[in-house]
Formats: structure tokens, sequence, C-alpha cells
């Protein structure tokens, strides 16, 4: 990586040897900028950055300062990892989407980063006192920062059984949405998708919420409800001025599917699909206030952006 920050380097073109993990960016960005990170947006509270500032590095005088950054979990696809103090254990899947219960711990890998930077000399063999420390290590911070259950890209891992999440909220503005790799979609479970309107009225229209088989909307003021294979469900009412609430009650019943509408819990009105809707998961994103990308039906064209304001939508799975 290559800084550049003339106001405080005194060491052009100088090379820094300590440990960083790109959670640490974020926080030397600020440090440097002298910014500050709220608390609160919007009336909610913010999670603490993660990652440790290299700011003390950037503006050293040479390399020769002591290190800051001495612990950083791993995971992905189910591997994980731990750094620690110079140390690195490594617990691979063993190939892709295989989860970790399929394989012993005699795969594990460990490496002094201080004498091996590019971990050529496994010491798991030598060391495994060292190895059940750093696992023990791997725990506590997996539980901290939220990493269980671990995921092969495709189910939980089964020795955490962690209970898929039953609710989500998705907020305006955000990217193309679908919490990868730990949004399973709906896996053939009623759901209900809500839009927490803001600022609307009898006229409004846009997108609430999309993915790329469905969209809920707003068309002339009438909330609709429509999928790609060209079904289209239109409320026999107009949103009101101001407020309000738009659901869409996802009710898949073996190869048929009952939608139902509201309005602030009211009815406004209901079909049956002869198709099962699946909310998708995954990287298939779920927007909100537009639609990137083709159209599910002629009613609008992308990215179809909602005239008046959300606050967000929300994805509510049955557990039963």
């Amino acid at each position: 990586m290559i800084v550049f920050y003339p106001a405080g380097i005194k060491e052009k073109g100088g090379i820094r040897t300590k440990y960083t993990h790109v959670t640490d960016i974020l926080p030397t960005t600020v440090e440097l900028s002298g910014s500050t990170v709220p608390s609160r947006i919007n009336g909610y509270e913010q999670t603490p950055m993660e990652g440790t500032s290299f700011g003390y590095a950037v503006i050293s005088k040479d390399n020769n300062v002591k290190d800051r950054k001495t612990l950083q979990y791993y995971e992905l696809n189910a591997s994980y990892a731990l750094y620690k103090d110079g140390w690195k254990v490594q617990f691979p899947n063993g190939k892709v989407n295989g989860l970790r219960k399929k394989y012993k711990d005699s795969q594990v890998h460990l490496y002094n980063l201080k004498e091996d930077f590019n971990e050529s000399h496994d010491l798991a063999a030598k060391h495994p006192e060292k190895v059940k420390e750093l696992l023990s290590e791997f725990e506590r911070e997996a539980w901290k920062h939220n990493v269980y259950p671990l995921k092969s890209g495709k189910a939980a891992d089964p020795d955490y059984p962690v209970r898929q999440r039953a609710h989500y909220d998705i907020f305006t503005g955000a990217r193309r949405w679908g919490e990868y790799p730990y949004f399973d979609g709906s896996l053939g479970k009623p759901y209900s998708i809500s839009a927490y309107i803001e600022e609307g009225n009898t006229s409004s229209n846009g997108i609430l919420v999309s993915q790329t088989h469905f969209a809920l909307y707003v068309l002339d003021g009438y909330p609709v409800y429509a999928t790609a294979e060209g079904d289209r469900l239109i409320a026999s009412e107009r949103i009101p001025d101001g407020p309000c609430v738009v659901k869409a009650k996802i009710d898949p019943n073996g190869s048929h599917t009952v939608v139902t509408l509201f309005i602030d819990d009211q009815q406004v009105g209901s079909t049956e699909l002869s198709f099962a809707v699946k909310l998708a998961g995954k990287s298939n994103a779920v927007q909100v206030g537009r639609q990137w990308g083709v159209p599910v039906n002629g009613d609008y064209e992308s990215p179809f952006y909602f005239s008046g304001r959300i606050f967000k939508a929300c994805i509510d799975i049955d557990q039963k």
C-alpha cells in the first residue's frame, strides 16, 4: 500500500513493515485528517470502528517504532485465522464451500511472522500450545464481532447453531444490499416486506423495495406488487399524504403463493400466484427506493426512484 500524506510524512519514500489490516485504513484516515466519527446517525447509535490507526507509522521518522497492531481475526467461507503478537494461526476449510466440521484441527497452520513473514514454515506441530491459545483467542474475537455462524457460502456451520435472523432493516441509500454472505433469503418460509414512507402523497410514484424478480412500488399513489413472470397486484386504495407503511406479505404454499398488500396494517389487496415466490439471498441485491437493471414489467423504467422519501424497508421472515 502506498500512502500519500506530504503534510505529515517525515521520511519520503520510506518503507514501513508494521502489521496492518484493511480495517485499519478508516481509523488512520480519520486520525490523519483530523476528522471525527459521529456516535449517532439519524438517532441510531453507531457501532465503534474496528481496527487500529497506523498513523503513528506514517508520521514516524523511520521504521524503528513499536507496532501498535497486536490482534486481528480473519474469516471467509468458513476458513478462519487469527494474528496475535507476531503469530498467525490458520484453520482452513480444506476445499471451496467445505465446512470446518468436516476437517480436524490437524490441518491447522501456525506461523511466526516476525521471522517468517511470507508464511513458509508451518510450526503448528512444534507449538500445539500456541495453537490452542490462539484458537481460544479467536473464539473470543469471533463472538465479540458477530462472526458466528461461520458460513461456507451455502449454509451455516452446524457446530454453531445460530438461527437465521428473523428481521432485517435496509435503509434508503444502501448499496446493492444482500448482506452477503450472511443473508440467506426466505428459504421458502413466509415473509413480509415493509416500506416505511416518511413523505408520500396520493400521486406518488416509484420503487419502494425491489429485487431481480419482483418489485413493490407505487404507481399514481397505488401500491403495486409485481413479479418478473408478469403477475401484478394493485392495491384498492392510494397511500395517504404524509407518512405510512406499505407492506407486502408473501406466503408460499407448496407450488402456489398468496400475496397480500397492506397500507398501515389495513388490507388493500390479495391474490394467489401459481408459483412459489422466494426471497433470494446471497448477492441477489434488495434495493430500497429504486431498481437497477431490468424492470420487472412495463409500468416503469429503471431506476424509477420513489418521488417521496423512504426512511427504511424491513424484511421479516417467519421462523416457524
